[in-house]
């Protein structure tokens, strides 16, 4: 399989230190730029959760709030830097995200948590948040038939986030031309339109936005990380997942597929990625706000149009996985009896 955004991210990535070099803080001037006509022109008030790479969205079996997990592959030891945007020196002033310890039990998990304060959501269950994610901005997730679908938290290498149901949900980063095939013939995609047996995907997002209107504060792992909401990029907080370098052409695959093995009963051979073809580059999508600058979103310079005033990431270890995030929706109620 051709894949591009790989060594398009990592280019721009070995550029961008040249840049970091000659200045302390670059391409931090903040909403600057335009993505072009349709998109709104900024976020509402408040916080926002960026999950940049390779993620599953899931309902928290523990509580009324959402899980992100990842999974590092064991061929290739991967680093998960997170923090507010941009911080002193990008968000990788903090270690690397560490594997949970684990329970002993694939049904027990551990996480880091994130809480936020002041705010109110709409929704009170996952599969909530991404229908509407769905419908308005082309999320992907399983429809989970007869709940058959649960995350193993004894997976090696596994990192869990627990944090709120948002007010709202966007995805970025995003190939159009591509999806996810699954030739399972079980576990199907509910995509766009309400279609619930498809075995392959809507276009794939591998960057992932929870917003939280008129939120406050935010607090990771019982340390408040933003204290006072607002438009900026200052209250955005982020999680990647970034793989060293030199990696292949066929990581993205791999790593969707290292993501799916952390999901029982799923067949992980049985999912192919595709994207399009090697002269495409990655796209904002259509849903986020003209405020939002490509360095957040770890987009190449190309990747929109240049007039605009598109940049490059500016710390190299910002250029995350490729791979696209995909959500599981909760299992059905219990029937009456």
């Amino acid at each position: 399989m051709n894949y591009t955004r790989r060594s398009v991210l990592r280019n721009a990535a070995r550029i961008s230190i040249g840049l970091a070099a000659s200045s302390s803080l670059p391409l931090l001037s903040g909403c600057h730029h335009g993505w072009g006509p349709g998109h709104p022109a900024t976020f509402s008030p408040g916080i926002r959760i960026f999950f940049i790479g390779a993620w599953i969205f899931c309902t928290d079996p523990l509580g009324d709030q959402l899980l992100a997990v990842t999974v590092d592959m064991a061929s290739m030891k991967h680093t998960f830097p997170y923090g507010v945007w941009p911080g002193d020196e990008g968000i990788n002033q903090n270690e690397s995200l560490q594997a949970n310890p684990s329970c002993g039990s694939p049904t027990q998990r551990n996480a880091y948590p994130v809480t936020i304060s002041n705010f109110k959501s709409n929704y009170q269950c996952g599969g909530a948040v991404f229908s509407d994610a769905c419908d308005n901005f082309r999320f992907n997730y399983f429809q989970n038939e007869g709940g058959k679908l649960s995350i193993l938290f004894n997976t090696p290498g596994i990192r869990v986030v627990s944090f709120p149901f948002p007010t709202r949900m966007i995805t970025a980063n995003t190939f159009l031309n591509s999806n996810v095939t699954n030739r399972s013939g079980a576990h199907y995609f509910h995509v766009k339109g309400g279609a619930t047996t498809s075995n392959v995907s809507d276009y794939v997002a591998s960057a992932h936005i929870f917003e939280y209107e008129n939120a406050s504060t935010l607090t990771f792992n019982d340390a408040v990380m933003i204290e006072q909401g607002s438009k900026r990029y200052r209250s955005d907080f982020h999680f990647h997942t970034v793989p060293p370098k030199g990696t292949q052409q066929s990581h993205s695959q791999d790593m969707l597929r290292n993501l799916l093995s952390s999901i029982s009963p799923l067949e992980p051979g049985k999912f192919d990625l595709n994207l399009p073809d090697q002269d495409a580059s990655p796209s904002a999508g259509a849903y986020v706000p003209n405020c939002v600058d490509a360095s957040e979103l770890t987009l190449p310079r190309g990747s929109e149009d240049a007039s605009k005033g598109t940049h490059i990431p500016f710390h190299a270890d910002l250029a995350s996985c490729a791979a696209p995030g995909l959500g599981i929706n909760d299992p059905p109620p219990p029937s009456k009896s």
